[in-house]
């Protein structure tokens, strides 16, 4: 391998950890309400095998819950308490400036790519490609997320991101 590509590489590891460690840091700010993260902890809790992630899908600057392991259910924070506001199936999760929350799925009929909002009390699903459409989905797969983040997953076992 030659020094540049090396360097390139080495630049892309490095830029992905910093990112990484800022929404962490981002995340803290809000996560110092004592009652949101025994929520949550309580949430987590109940759940024996899987992953969470943390994203602000309400866009009300409190992140929601999203834990599970295929099927997963999003959390978020009412008036002190926590309640659930849907489900979404996913691999992995993805943050969209264009789109919002986006799911990466295995499915009976193959891999899937939808996008999730919420508004007006309702979790909203968009199918925006699918693997029965193999050329469609890997194009449209390929140009979505390469303009998107992945989101930091966390093992239900892992309480790090609730510690100062």
């Amino acid at each position: 391998m030659d020094t540049q590509a090396e360097s390139a590489s080495d630049l892309d590891i490095a830029a992905k950890i910093q990112a990484q460690e800022a929404g962490k840091s981002a995340l803290y700010g809000v996560l110092t309400d004592e009652t949101l993260v025994a929520g949550y902890e309580y949430v987590l809790d109940g759940i024996s095998q899987g992953s969470y992630y943390l994203y602000d899908l309400t866009d009300d600057g409190i992140p929601e819950l999203i834990a599970g392991d295929a099927q997963k259910t999003i959390y978020t924070s009412r008036d002190g308490s926590i309640s659930a506001i849907g489900t979404v199936d996913a691999d992995s999760l993805y943050s969209s400036e264009e789109y919002g929350l986006l799911a990466v799925a295995k499915t009976a009929a193959g891999w899937e790519l939808d996008s999730y909002s919420y508004s007006s009390g309702l979790m909203n699903k968009k199918s925006l490609a699918a693997e029965s459409n193999r050329q469609d989905f890997n194009g449209k797969t390929e140009d979505v997320l390469s303009r998107s983040k992945e989101l930091t997953r966390f093992d239900v076992s892992d309480r790090s991101v609730f510690r100062n």
